[in-house]
């Protein structure tokens, strides 16, 4: 069973409360010989989880042999060891830097995606859009959620590559799949579907409209007040909801008085009529 599939497992047996369980998988895993099983346990017991007492050094000994013997998932824990640092250890960006490389060739996906975010951040290495790009979609295809999410980004925005709305989403809607909560998603997927920022190259068709506003709503019951801003769009527009003027400036308020940048320049643009109704 390999690290993802045993992480997956794994997952699923805590979140219906069966530790017992979880802890036996992990057990007969590691009698195999299993070496993504030790690596687990080792992320386990360098957060002190599970029940099992936190032991640093332990889980630094655990990785390091698990980097002696090609396993890539110890390699990348390695990484985000020296990229953090801890109690024991200081911050070393560039062992971090290092293990993450050799991680990401021996196939990890997380050690593709914070490679990925150093190039797109500029975080401890030069700035290159390109590189980020490069590596958020070798991870989203390797199928790191974070990869399929910042790939969208790039290619919504044209970002180290060419604007490309339709993929945009397509990794939106492929991100969704694995984190069907994910509610920046479905505000940057209701931004592409309803083309509100006029992309030259997609056009919406009634479907994307309405799946667009279906996430809108979705967005803003989970919290996302972004979402407030297409909301007063669709009252604008008036074609999933009857058009309402008053609506959609509540809704740009909402927006506005939450922070979003998008809302607080719109607001303005509403003026009332003589019996007191907001028109654009």
């Amino acid at each position: 069973m390999i690290y993802e599939e045993l992480e997956k497992e794994m997952l699923q047996l805590l979140n219906n409360g069966d530790w017992d369980l979880a802890q036996k998988l992990l057990f007969e895993e590691r009698e195999k010989g299993n070496p993504d099983a030790l690596a687990i346990f080792g992320e386990i017991i360098y957060e002190g989880a599970l029940g099992y007492e936190k032991d640093i050094l332990k889980a630094k000994e655990i990785f390091e042999q698990l980097f002696q013997s090609g396993n890539a998932r110890g390699t990348y824990m390695l990484g985000r060891f020296y990229d953090y640092g801890n109690e024991l250890f200081a911050e070393d960006q560039i062992k971090a830097q290092y293990y993450y490389e050799t991680a990401a060739k021996k196939g990890d996906r997380d050690a593709v995606y914070m490679l990925a975010t150093r190039y797109g951040e500029g975080k401890f290495v030069d700035t290159s859009p390109e590189k980020a790009f490069e590596l958020y979609a070798k991870g989203a295809d390797m199928g790191n959620p974070g990869c399929m999410e910042n790939l969208a980004v790039l290619y919504e925005f044209g970002e180290g590559t060419k604007q490309d709305i339709k993929t945009a989403i397509y990794w939106y809607r492929r991100t969704l799949e694995y984190e069907p909560d994910n509610d920046f998603c479905m505000w940057r997927l209701a931004c592409c579907l309803t083309n509100i920022f006029n992309y030259t190259s997609y056009a919406p068709s009634l479907k994307d409209i309405e799946e667009a506003y279906e996430l809108t709503c979705k967005a803003i019951d989970l919290g996302n007040t972004e979402a407030y801003f297409i909301l007063a769009w669709f009252y604008e527009e008036g074609n999933i909801v009857p058009r309402d003027y008053d609506m959609a400036q509540k809704y740009m308020k909402l927006g506005a008085d939450n922070g979003c940048e998008l809302a607080i320049e719109n607001l303005g643009r509403y003026k009332r009529d003589i019996f007191g109704h907001y028109y654009v």
